[in-house]
């Protein structure tokens, strides 16, 4: 498997090793979808933090406002869930583009036909 963060740093080799190697792969549209990796790994991640800082808390919590931090908290986790989901979905979809994508030739290697 390639490293990503050669495939970030050098998107054009990997360009021409695809159009090289006959491989029908759009690197942009790879790295775009990286890019929406990222921020869903951290949204998902920063939500799962607030969840657990909240769950701390509510055994401490009284009447009212303990009523509205589980609640709260149920929101969170539904939204949670939605997000889970859609965080899989991309990560099944990265994971396939990322093996498709070719070693980069060495320059003295001729292309092929």
């Amino acid at each position: 498997m390639i490293d990503v963060q050669r495939i970030r740093a050098t998107p054009e080799a990997f360009e021409v090793a695809c159009k090289q190697k006959n491989i029908t792969l759009d690197v942009r549209v790879f790295l775009a979808l990286d890019e929406q990796r990222k921020e869903l790994i951290t949204k998902v991640d920063t939500m799962r933090a607030d969840r657990n800082a909240v769950s701390k808390k509510v055994p401490t919590m009284k009447g009212e406002e303990k009523e509205k931090a589980v609640q709260e908290m149920r929101l969170l986790g539904e939204e949670l869930s939605k997000k889970e989901i859609e965080l899989t979905a991309i990560e099944l979809r990265w994971k396939e583009l990322l093996l498709k994508f070719p070693s980069l030739p060495h320059s003295k290697v001729p292309v092929g036909k």
